[in-house]
C-alpha cells in the first residue's frame, strides 16, 4: 500500500488509508473510462468520415455517443478531481 511510510509513524490509521486508496483508486478509474471514451469518439469524428453527425431536435450524437453524454465527462471529472484532491490532502500532498 502507497500510505505505508505514513501508517509507519502514525500520520493515518489502517482503515483510512484503505479507504484513501480505494477513493483515489475509484476516482483514477472512473477518469480513465471517460477519457478512453472520448478519445474513442475524437478518433471517429476526425478519421471516419463514414459515420455521420447526427442532428436531433435539441441535440446531435456521433456514432453511439450523444450530446448530453458529452456534457457530462466535465461534471463527472470535476467530481473524480475533488476526489483526488481531497486524497492528496489528507495525505499532505497538497
Amino acid at each position: 500500500m502507497a500510505l505505508r511510510p505514513l501508517q509507519a509513524k502514525g500520520l493515518v490509521a489502517e482503515g483510512k488509508a484503505k479507504s484513501l486508496v480505494s477513493q483515489a483508486g475509484s476516482a483514477g478509474g472512473e477518469m480513465a473510462s471517460i477519457l478512453r471514451i472520448a478519445y474513442k469518439v475524437r478518433i471517429t469524428a476526425d478519421y471516419m468520415p463514414e459515420e455521420k453527425v447526427i442532428f436531433e431536435p435539441a441535440t446531435f450524437r456521433l456514432a453511439t455517443h450523444t450530446e448530453a453524454e458529452a456534457k457530462q465527462w466535465l461534471l463527472r471529472i470535476d467530481r473524480a478531481k475533488g476526489i483526488l484532491l481531497n486524497v492528496a490532502k489528507e495525505v499532505g500532498l497538497v
